[in-house]
């Protein structure tokens, strides 16, 4: 009977996350706000950043424009990221290697299927969402570094509501997006970072 089950738990998990597959291959162009919610394990101390977040798969794009308490920009382009911090005055760009788990966003972009995952047990964590599902996924190729990757969403439609990684050291990074809307086009120049004159480039 617990095999049955077990059995059963996998199918389902499987169908849910291509179900979230599918729902965001549909979705070429996306806006939403997020909330990101990092924390530490030595000090418990929560810092919360909100801002607005854009995604173009066609140009493989994604961009979280952090708006408050402090204004920066982080942008993925074609395996590239950008991370600027006018308060800092410097701009670093590196070359991203896409097996990272420091980038579970990146299934927004068809560069890494969900449904490629095995599910795990959620041990503790729970849903914050009423009705929404939370996932705890492991990629079958593994990635580098360890860490726990977790997916909270809506079964019925596959709209995630929440991603969150754990590193080994039990650090989390939390970020929840809401008002997701379709876009048909995306503002000029989203896909870039102008930075004024003065600024330190650092690449690396």
């Amino acid at each position: 009977m617990k095999t049955m089950l077990k059995i059963i738990l996998t199918l389902t998990t499987g169908m849910l996350l291509g179900v979230i597959d599918t729902h965001y291959t549909g979705l070429k162009i996306l806006k939403a706000h997020f909330e990101q919610r990092t924390t530490s394990s030595a000090t418990r101390v929560v810092k919360i950043e909100n801002g607005q977040f854009w995604m173009d798969r066609e140009s493989e794009v994604l961009r979280f424009e952090y708006l408050d308490p402090e204004k920066k920009t982080f942008l993925y382009r074609r395996g590239r990221v950008e991370f600027y911090v006018p308060a800092d005055r410097q701009l670093m760009t590196y070359k991203l290697d896409e097996s990272s788990d420091l980038m579970p966003f990146l299934f927004l972009l068809g560069k890494r299927r969900l449904s490629d995952c095995l599910s795990i047990p959620t041990g503790n964590e729970k849903p914050r969402t009423s009705g929404a599902e939370l996932l705890h996924l492991q990629p079958i190729v593994a990635a580098k570094g360890e860490g726990d990757f977790f997916v909270e969403v809506d079964p019925a439609t596959g709209y995630v509501f929440r991603v969150m990684f754990v590193d080994s050291l039990r650090n989390r990074i939390e970020i929840q997006l809401d008002q997701q809307q379709p876009l048909a086009h995306l503002p000029a120049g989203f896909d870039t970072i102008r930075v004024p004159g003065g600024v330190e480039i650092v690449e690396r």
